[in-house]
């Protein structure tokens, strides 16, 4: 993504080298390659194979022992499936699964920047809002009153554990905007 920067040729070209490199045993089950393979798909906005990329790379993380945490692909999954929901037209329950996935994804990246960290974890707070304004109206009650949960526990679990939270850009703005939301969407 960054040697093609946004030039769609480029990155098709990395595409197609990355599809041939995939069946290469030393690289098919590295995390780090499906990640980076994600990474170019996302950015073509082929979406459902970006997501079933990233999916990839977090299994394959396992394989880095029990103590690594893919962070990384996490994040990027976070994203990719907001982003899909935003450029794709998604049936309600698949969004609101897409959605729970993605909150428990935040969370975990949340708890890795509790003292510290350069904010990714919250960057989504945009595309988050935006996925909530487009889907939450179509979900049934349970479906919304889990997502209020959700967010609720999130909303917690920043202002609880993350240091200094009200000084962290990311962070303040996440919960300003999830608190807004869930304000102009009582149960």
């Amino acid at each position: 993504k960054v040697i093609a920067s946004n030039d769609q040729k480029r990155l098709r070209r990395i595409r197609e080298l990355y599809s041939n490199l995939s069946s290469n045993p030393n690289l098919n089950k590295d995390d780090l390659f499906w990640n980076a393979f994600g990474m170019c798909q996302r950015a073509l906005k082929d979406f459902d194979a970006a997501v079933k990329d990233f999916r990839t790379s977090i299994s394959y993380a396992k394989n880095r022992g029990r103590n690594y945490v893919p962070y990384h692909a996490q994040n990027q999954l976070s994203v990719c499936l907001l982003e899909r929901g935003l450029s794709i037209p998604t049936e309600a329950s698949i969004a609101f699964g897409n959605l729970k996935e993605v909150f428990e994804l935040l969370s975990v990246q949340a708890d890795d920047e509790r003292t510290y960290g350069r904010g990714q974890a919250f960057t989504w707070h945009r595309e988050l809002i935006s996925f909530l304004e487009a889907y939450y109206p179509e979900f049934d009650d349970t479906e919304k009153n889990v997502t209020r949960a959700q967010a609720l526990k999130y909303l917690a679990f920043i202002k609880r554990s993350v240091s200094g939270w009200e000084r962290r850009p990311e962070a303040a703005m996440t919960v300003k905007k999830l608190q807004s939301f869930l304000a102009n969407n009582p149960a």
